[in-house]
């Protein structure tokens, strides 16, 4: 497809040891206790306390700010479709100048399960990530390699970094182990199963949880999104169970239907429902037959 603007969004780079630098500037002279360790459980006692049984002992506390989707209640819901989106991504250096630092390449189809992203850096620099919609984790660095020689076959490059990871897609609980028990991130509910994409939503929400904080206010355990997204949403996953080649072809129906800048909205739930239900001719046919 030729270049689209996405405007009013705009894309920024965030370098996790920045975010993590930061974090511990802000909270230097915090009293804190670091624990580096993994949770296997939370419950609520008889006192309103909570214990969380961990690798290392046990933990009582009177908030819990959980983020483990494995640890209960889990995530995604056991009596809802289940999927994960995986993400395999590369840093690469070129033996020449290739990229465009000004344009970023979305949602560009590896093959029939899978698309990438092409997020230049500097002329020869680039992150190159993969996604895919599947019930089980995916992670392999050839078809990003492969789509490198194939679109630059006069360029060798270098892989410098590579890493992978996946995210459940699905829906929060509507209840925890208390009212001090509050899911975070993805565990909230806040990453969209059609789409995977929830750091603008985690932000958002994030800030709303402190506001409710510091006026001492109760803070939602968990939060949903409302019915028509949760309904188009669980359809999505059922998809994904069946077959992960339709969730991707309904993905190319979508992105040929609307401009990008309405994907994007799409994605943060502020496209309007009548915008919604003008894609259902599009993308009934990827729903209701094999790609």
């Amino acid at each position: 497809m030729p270049p689209q603007s996405i405007a009013p969004y705009t894309m920024r780079l965030v370098y996790s040891a920045d975010v993590f630098a930061h974090l511990g500037e802000l909270l230097r002279e915090a009293p804190l206790e670091w624990l580096h360790t993994t949770a296997r459980s939370i419950a609520r006692r008889d006192d309103e306390r909570y214990e969380i049984v961990t690798d290392v002992g046990t933990i009582h506390a009177s908030w819990v700010f959980d983020s483990a989707p494995e640890v209960f209640p889990t995530f995604p819901s056991p009596q809802a479709p289940q999927a994960l989106v995986s993400g395999t991504g590369i840093r690469v250096r070129a033996d020449r100048a290739v990229f465009d630092s000004k344009t970023a390449t979305l949602f560009d189809p590896l093959d029939e399960e899978s698309f990438a992203y092409l997020l230049p850096l500097t002329p020869v620099e680039a992150l190159l990530e993969s996604a895919s919609f599947d019930p089980v984790s995916q992670e392999d660095q050839a078809p990003l390699l492969r789509y490198l020689g194939a679109r630059y076959p006069e360029t060798r490059f270098t892989v410098t970094h590579a890493e992978w990871g996946w995210v459940p897609l699905g829906f929060a609980p509507s209840q925890t182990s208390g009212p001090q028990h509050i899911l975070i991130g993805a565990k909230r509910g806040l990453v969209k199963p059609s789409a995977g994409y929830g750091v603008v939503r985690i932000a958002k929400e994030s800030k709303h949880l402190a506001r409710l904080w510091r006026e001492d206010r109760p803070l939602p355990p968990s939060w949903q999104s409302s019915w028509h997204w949760r309904m188009l949403d669980k359809g999505f996953l059922q998809l994904v169970t069946q077959d992960p080649r339709r969730p991707m072809a309904l993905l190319h129906r979508t992105m040929h239907a609307i401009p990008l800048a309405q994907s994007l909205r799409f994605i943060d739930e502020e496209l309007p429902l009548r915008q919604l239900v003008s894609l259902l001719p599009s993308t009934i046919p990827a729903v209701f037959r094999k790609p």
